[in-house]
């Protein structure tokens, strides 16, 4: 059997997890039920704790790992082109719009999703993200850019991830 709080293996005969000091009266589940709920990990070994979707920690936790996601990976060098066809398109708008806060708020939200597009970017030609600090620069960034759209992306996999496709 399981704790329904840690998912940690327990005894069948146990009244208190020995993990997290939970009483178990109710709070056990079943094997099969975790098998349901258990799924592989990279290196196909299978994580046996539970899902518990009723941990308030749990949805912030799943928000963290998918706002992490947005910066790990590639992108290779057309999609970044189109990308930053579309960023600008996205924009364009903004130009006829007297809303100022509007204006701030929506270019705030654009900048942010540029930098995290290039950042993958970054990664595909094998350079830390930090890189992103010299795109920001005038003048530099505009020789950053230039580099991004024409430098080939590392072949094969590297250390952000495999090789987009």
């Amino acid at each position: 059997m399981y704790c329904s709080k840690c998912g940690k293996p327990i005894s069948d005969d146990s009244t208190f997890c020995m993990y997290c000091g939970t009483k178990l009266d109710n709070n056990l589940i079943d094997k099969e039920l975790v098998k349901k709920d258990t799924h592989t990990t990279s290196d196909n070994s299978i994580n046996e704790k539970p899902f518990n979707t009723k941990d308030k920690n749990y949805y912030s936790g799943v928000f963290i790992t998918r706002l992490s996601t947005l910066w790990s990976g590639r992108i290779n060098r057309k999609d970044y082109i189109i990308g930053n066809i579309l960023f600008f398109i996205a924009f364009f708008p903004c130009f006829f719009i007297d809303n100022d806060l509007i204006i701030q708020i929506f270019g705030l939200i654009l900048f942010i999703a540029w930098e995290i597009f290039s950042i993958r970017r970054f990664h595909d030609v094998d350079k830390a993200g930090f890189y992103i600090i010299f795109l920001c620069t005038p003048i530099v960034g505009l020789f950053f850019f230039i580099y991004l759209i024409f430098k080939k992306g590392t072949s094969g996999e590297n250390q952000y991830g495999p090789e987009p496709s």
